[in-house]
Order: C-alpha cells, then sequence, then structure tokens
C-alpha cells in the first residue's frame, strides 16, 4: 500500500476513535417526545437494597412508559461519582430527577442546577428532608420512602418482654435514614433494656462483623443487636458466631430491609426479624407519581410506604398482599 494512502487510513481511523470515546451524551432529540424523559440517580448498587431499586426502575419505566435514564454510583459512598453521574445527566435534560442521595451536602450544588433549569425532584429513601431541601434552596417536590423512623420503632416493640444489653449497628454516619431509624428504635425501646454501644459502621458488613465481635468481648452478656440495615445484621451473626454457636443462637438480631439473604437468614434461625422496606414499591411508586407532577398534580412532601415486620411466622404464612413486593 503507499504510504500516503496507509497514513490517510491511520489518521481516519485515530478521528473515528477520537470521536467515539468523546462522543456527546444524548440529547433530548434522541428521545420518543411521548415518553417523558425522567432521571433516576441512585446510590452504589454493590449494596442489595439499590441493586434492588435499580432493577425495579428499569422494570418500572418499562411497565409505565417512562424514558429513564438510570445511573448510580460504581463505588459505595462515593460521593462524588454520584455529583459527577447528576452534572452528566443535567446534559440530557431530563423533565424530573429521581434522586436516592448519598451526601446531599455534596450533591446540592448539581440539584440547585436542576431546580435553576426547572427540573423538579423527587427524592426516594428519605436521604433528603423537606428542611434541608429549602436550606440549599431545591425544589424537591416530595419524598418516596418508608417511613426511617418508624422502622426503627417497629424493630424496638419487636422486642418487648426482652431485657439486656443493646448494641446498635448504625450505617453512615450523617446518613438521615440511619439517624432516623436509630431515633425511632432508642424512643421506643422497652423497658429492661440497655444500649451499651452505637457505633456506626459505613453500611459495612464486614465492620459490622469486626464490632459485633468487639462488642461480645466486652460485652459476653450481650442479648440484643439492631442493625439499621439487613448486611450489618448478617454481619452481626458472623461476629457472633466467632464467639460460639451458641452465643449466635442466644442473640436477637433485628435488620430492616428485607432483602433476600435476611430472608433466609430468618427462615434458617440466624436472624429474629427484619424491618421490610419495598425497593419494587418505592420505584413504582416515585414513577407513577412522578409523572403526576408533570402533569401539574401536587402532593404533601411526605410519600410513606408500608412497611412489614418479617419473622418466620409472617414468611411461613406469606399471605400479606405486600408479600410480593418483598425478597429482593
Amino acid at each position: 500500500m503507499p504510504k500516503p494512502i496507509a497514513l490517510f487510513l491511520v489518521l481516519a481511523l485515530s478521528i473515528a476513535v477520537y470521536l467515539y470515546i468523546h462522543k456527546a451524551p444524548p440529547s433530548s432529540k434522541d428521545h420518543d417526545f411521548n415518553q417523558p424523559r425522567i432521571a433516576v440517580l441512585l446510590k452504589s448498587t454493590t449494596y442489595e437494597f439499590w441493586k434492588a431499586i435499580e432493577d425495579a426502575a428499569h422494570r418500572e419505566a418499562q411497565a409505565q412508559g417512562v424514558d429513564a435514564i438510570i445511573s448510580a454510583e460504581t463505588r459505595a459512598n462515593d460521593a462524588q461519582e454520584q455529583l459527577n453521574l447528576c452534572e452528566t445527566m443535567l446534559l440530557q435534560k431530563p423533565q424530573a430527577m429521581i434522586v436516592g442521595a448519598d451526601n446531599l451536602t455534596n450533591l446540592q450544588s448539581c440539584l440547585k442546577k436542576a431546580t435553576a433549569q426547572g427540573i423538579p425532584v423527587v427524592d426516594i429513601d428519605g436521604n433528603i428532608s423537606e428542611e434541608s431541601a429549602k436550606q440549599y434552596g431545591l425544589n424537591v417536590a416530595f419524598s418516596v420512602a418508608a417511613n426511617n423512623y418508624l422502622l426503627g420503632q417497629k424493630a424496638a416493640e419487636y422486642l418487648q418482654g426482652q431485657t439486656g444489653k443493646v448494641l446498635i449497628l448504625e450505617g453512615m454516619p450523617g446518613s438521615l435514614p440511619s439517624i432516623e431509624r436509630k431515633k425511632g428504635f432508642l424512643e421506643h425501646l422497652p423497658p429492661g433494656l440497655e444500649v451499651v454501644a452505637s457505633l456506626p459502621t459505613d453500611w459495612d458488613r464486614l465492620k459490622a462483623v469486626e464490632i459485633t465481635a468487639d462488642t461480645l468481648t466486652n460485652h459476653p452478656d450481650l442479648k440484643v443487636v439492631f442493625a439499621v440495615a439487613d448486611a450489618m445484621a448478617l454481619g452481626a451473626y458472623e461476629g457472633a458466631r466467632q464467639k460460639g454457636a451458641d452465643v449466635a443462637k442466644n442473640l436477637v438480631i433485628i435488620g430492616v430491609d428485607g432483602n433476600a439473604e435476611a430472608i433466609q437468614a430468618i427462615k434458617d434461625g440466624k436472624m429474629d426479624a427484619s424491618i421490610a422496606q419495598l425497593p419494587g414499591l418505592m420505584m413504582k411508586e416515585a414513577y407513577a407519581k412522578t409523572l403526576r407532577l408533570l402533569k401539574g398534580e401536587t402532593f404533601p412532601f411526605q410519600q410513606y410506604l408500608p412497611t412489614l415486620v418479617l419473622t418466620q411466622q409472617l414468611l411461613q404464612k406469606s399471605d400479606d398482599p405486600l408479600m410480593q413486593y418483598v425478597g429482593f
């Protein structure tokens, strides 16, 4: 092949590769205008709960006729990555945004841009309060979530009749769901129960293993572990097993979420209960009400979802209609 032709082909290929790598995100011209475009920004899907939210987001978008732009962090608790994803989403000109904020302090700059562009924001999972939205000047239309305070309250109420020492496994410091779940638990803790430790795990199962084992070293008569998410409740069981099978068997362990692994752990007697959130229902309601919002309807800020206290007895019956949303 003559040298000039070869050089031309190499140059053309280089330009083609560059344009592919640096291609612009899809514009509003690339979608069906009969389908409203809604951006869905999620926390890391390395967490089972948020993977279930992502799956439901895809499923419900198809069912409800939404042109959905769905993005989630690839690394746990990476607020900077989520901010970058948010900025990219705005370039695609969504009509609304459904957001599970990892760190509102970090994300608020992007959500302010959404507000300035007239894009309403819908919170999921209770990560943005009405007060914080006002503080940052954000147009957060409403929040679709389980009542996180009530999740903690139901965990405490499950312990009626129990006595002894309690360990609380928190989530990420500053996380609103974690704070509210702990608050609901503490304010309804039955008499005869004493919290001897309450520590953050950063939503990390391995940290929950270590904290539980360490707490049992200092308090071998520990009776109860309340974890604000199932991942840490499962970690608590593993930490207790390090101290012996009987220790784990005699420890009352309660989690929050109602994921598939926790359900199996309840059936196997490794966990006593999980206060179930319903991620499939959460996304179904978030899309449905966002579509109604875009047509001019308004809603009270708090759009609470029902919850279930999953126990061996309830799982054996399986007759509650909400069970269709359980076991992600």
